[in-house]
Order: structure tokens, then C-alpha cells, then sequence
């Protein structure tokens, strides 16, 4: 499925700013496509942030069709054949598993977020994007001609720029003319790791680590609590 050719240069410059998995994804596309890519993230540097993160098998192929990347992600992402549910004692209720639905539909990727975008990160800069870091956007601008953005008091043109960088995205912004802010649900999450070492030391979670990865839910009257775990 992996192509590493590449078409000759279109002639479109594409900037995109925020080096989320939506800006690396779009950038990585846009140079296999022969675009001119800038890539443009605020933060100074990258580090292995984050958790647990899932691509479906829709999402899957798209890492399968960039040369090297599958092999990268296959020794760190999440190997289980289905998700067992227990009650908030721990008591077994029912498995449901996906072996099936991935030979119908495909591979899955879930890992853990940090160690995968930085695999992803990596791929954009050994096929070339220019990426930036540390380049804050403090504005958008657009012509009949040229559309481009303001780092520092410097401008950046190109012929399109995708605004990829978060819910509280500038772009966003400007585009539907009011500050669209993230609206709490209500609900908290708390998510934790554990060495794996340390948990096969215990009979009541050794069951995790042995024998390959697990994934787990614990269904409460008025909660649900999840767990992951990859050797």
C-alpha cells in the first residue's frame, strides 16, 4: 500500500500551521501530492506528551501508505484481540472482541500518543516538509492572490494555509468571525501508567501484563473507568 514516488512539483505553497497529527497528516500529504510544504508549531520543541490514542482502521491506512511508517509503529502500538468488560469489583461480564472486524475492515494503530507523533513527526522531516518550530502565528491575511500568516512581524505567503492548530485555534476564529471556545462536558477523566514490571509483581494485576496486552473496562453504576495495557 506504501508509495514512495513522487509526483513533480504542482507549484502550490502550502503553509499549515500546528504540528498536531491533523497538521503532520496534511503536510505529509500535501508534499506526496508535489506541494511546497511549511509547516509552521509554537512550541520550541516537541516533547512525548499525552496518552492513550486510537486510529481506526479508516485513519490506520493512511500510516500504511507512508513508506516506513507501519514498520516504526508496529513494535510500540497496543496488541490486544478485544476489550474485556468487568464490573467496578472486577467481576468478568463479557469480551467483546475485534479479530474479525480488523479482517473485514483493516489494522488498527493504538499506542500511546506521544511515542506515535513523534513517529509520524519524523517521517514529515525525513521526506523533506519544512518544518519550523517556535513559529507562533499572531495572524492570518488573504488576497485576490495570496493568503499567508504573521509570525513575529514576518510574513509568510503562499496560495492556501490550513489551520491545524487546536480548539483554540486563531484560524478558527477569524473564519467563523467569533471565538468558538471548548465547552466543558462536565465529566473528568484521571488516567495513570504503571511499569508493567511492577504489575506482573502482583496477583491481582498480573493478569494485564502476562500473556501478551489486555484492554479492560470497569463498568460503576455512575462511572466507567478504562484501562490500556501494553508490555
Amino acid at each position: 500500500m506504501s508509495s514512495s514516488e513522487r509526483p513533480p512539483p504542482s507549484g502550490i505553497h502550502v503553509i499549515i500551521v500546528g504540528a498536531g497529527f491533523a497538521g503532520l497528516t496534511a503536510a505529509i500529504e500535501s508534499h506526496r501530492k508535489g506541494h511546497s510544504v511549511l509547516l509552521l508549531e509554537s512550541f520550541p520543541e516537541l516533547k512525548l506528551l499525552g496518552d492513550i490514542i486510537s486510529f481506526a482502521p479508516n485513519s490506520a491506512r493512511i500510516f500504511q501508505r507512508w513508506p516506513g511508517v507501519e514498520e516504526k509503529l508496529d513494535p510500540i502500538i497496543h496488541k490486544s484481540d478485544g476489550l474485556r468488560y468487568k464490573t467496578h469489583l472486577g467481576e468478568d461480564l463479557f469480551k467483546q472482541t475485534w479479530t474479525a472486524e480488523e479482517r473485514k475492515f483493516g489494522k488498527q494503530f493504538n499506542g500511546h500518543r506521544g511515542e506515535i507523533h513523534e513517529i509520524v513527526y519524523q517521517h514529515a522531516l525525513d521526506i523533506g516538509v519544512d518544518i519550523r518550530l517556535g513559529h507562533k502565528v499572531d495572524d492570518y491575511f488573504e488576497t485576490e492572490t495570496e493568503a499567508g500568516v504573521v509570525v513575529n512581524g514576518e510574513r509568510f505567503v503562499g496560495d492556501v494555509v490550513l489551520a491545524a492548530d487546536g480548539v483554540r485555534s486563531k484560524g478558527r476564529t477569524i473564519v467563523l468571525s467569533h471565538e468558538d471556545k471548548p465547552k466543558s462536558s462536565g465529566y473528568a477523566i484521571y488516567r495513570t501508567w504503571f511499569d508493567s514490571d511492577e504489575l506482573a509483581k502482583d496477583p491481582d494485576t498480573a493478569w494485564m501484563v502476562n500473556n501478551g496486552d489486555r484492554h479492560c473496562a470497569w463498568l460503576g453504576w455512575y462511572s466507567m473507568k478504562s484501562a490500556t495495557v501494553v508490555n
